[in-house]
């Protein structure tokens, strides 16, 4: 659910199965309530 949101959002996704968030800064920087990424 939270990945298509974050691509929707976005309109990026990083590269990779994980990490690389430097290269969506929305990507990265979308944060919930509490503080923590809301992408995967």
């Amino acid at each position: 659910m939270f990945c298509n949101m974050c691509c929707e959002k976005c309109l990026c996704v990083p590269s990779g199965t994980y990490g690389h968030r430097e290269e969506c800064p929305c990507y990265d920087n979308w944060k919930t309530k509490e503080g923590k990424s809301k992408c995967p």
